[in-house]
Formats: structure tokens, C-alpha cells, sequence
């Protein structure tokens, strides 16, 4: 069918994006090694993907907290999981003045992304497109998340601060009140 002809049917697509996850990718034994929190961002970061954009997914914080995603350091370790089995490949490393890292799936092959401002390919290495990574089909070992250090937060203010506030409290009752007088 033309797109008109669709259009004339109702069957138009309502412009809703799908994450089209193929079930070979969700049977592979890389998939069933990754933690479920790690399936949920593969998903997330699925839909973004329009059909013409592999490579130029983000996983920012300020993408996915409408999805519910809260913690910017758990997006962090789930994108490195996610890495380490070859479901997410990174395009882009981002930084400041950079923009966000750019990722793309894993088992679609990489399309051209330019910037619209300046004509220039975003991704660090152009000589990915057209390339499927498909990493995801050899099984990789467990993945290991980096222990994280776990320094505790204190309470209270730091030395510096509590020695200023006794000073103030010491000035105030050392010093007489002033008495007005009129001149």
C-alpha cells in the first residue's frame, strides 16, 4: 500500500515509538547474563531508535528521568553492563563542551549521524557506519560491576564551620549591649 493509501484506511502510524528488540537477541545467552535493571535501560534506550538514528541514542539523565530512571551513577554501571555483553555499543564518548555519549544497538548496524548545525559526523569513529557491531552473539563472561566505595556521609558540618558558630555565640555574650544616647 502507498502512504496514502494508508493514510485514506486509518491505519496511519501515530507517530508511538516501539522498541523492536529481535527475539534472537532476547534468547541469546548474553541477554540472559544481564541483570534485569540493565534489560530495562537496553529497552529505554531501544526506543529511541526511529529506524534511521543508530548511533545517535542517548542515555542521559535528563532523557531518562521522565522514564524513571533517578540516579545518573546507576545509569552509569547499567550502560557499562550493558557494554560489556555488546547489547549497547558507545559512537560517541560526550564530555563537557562535547554533549552526552551517543550509543547505538548492538544488533542493527550503525547509521551516518551528522550534526544538523555544522555537517559533521557525531560519531568518534565514522568508519563505523553501515558496520552491526553483533558482539551480543558471543557469549562474554559474567560481568563484575566495580565495587563502589562506600564513605560515609556525616552529619554534621565540618570542624571549621562549628568553631565559627561558637565564636559568634562567644562575641554576642561578651559584649555589652550599647546604649543609645542622644547628641
Amino acid at each position: 500500500m502507498t502512504r496514502q493509501r494508508w493514510k485514506v484506511k486509518g491505519r496511519k502510524d501515530s507517530g508511538q515509538r516501539f522498541a523492536l528488540i529481535p527475539s534472537e537477541v532476547i534468547h541469546s545467552a548474553n541477554w540472559s547474563h544481564t541483570s534485569k535493571p540493565c534489560r530495562a535501560l537496553v529497552t529505554d534506550v531501544a526506543v529511541q531508535f526511529s529506524g534511521h538514528n543508530n548511533g545517535d541514542l542517548t542515555a542521559s539523565i535528563s532523557v531518562m528521568r521522565p522514564l524513571g530512571w533517578t540516579s545518573s551513577d546507576t545509569l552509569r554501571a547499567l550502560l557499562r553492563e550493558a557494554q560489556h555483553y555488546g547489547l549497547l555499543v558507545m559512537t560517541r564518548q560526550g564530555g563537557l563542551l562535547i554533549g552526552a555519549s551517543l550509543y547505538a544497538l548492538g544488533w542493527r548496524p550503525v547509521n551516518a549521524c551528522t550534526d544538523r548545525k555544522t555537517g559533521a559526523s557525531k560519531l568518534d569513529d565514522p568508519t563505523m557506519v553501515g558496520v552491526t557491531p553483533g558482539r551480543w552473539r558471543i557469549p562474554q563472561s559474567k560481568y563484575q560491576r566495580p565495587e563502589r566505595s562506600h564513605k560515609r556521609k556525616i552529619a554534621t558540618p565540618p570542624h571549621g564551620a562549628v568553631v565559627a558558630l561558637s565564636r559568634r555565640r562567644a562575641n554576642k555574650q561578651s559584649v555589652a549591649p550599647r546604649r543609645l544616647t542622644a547628641r
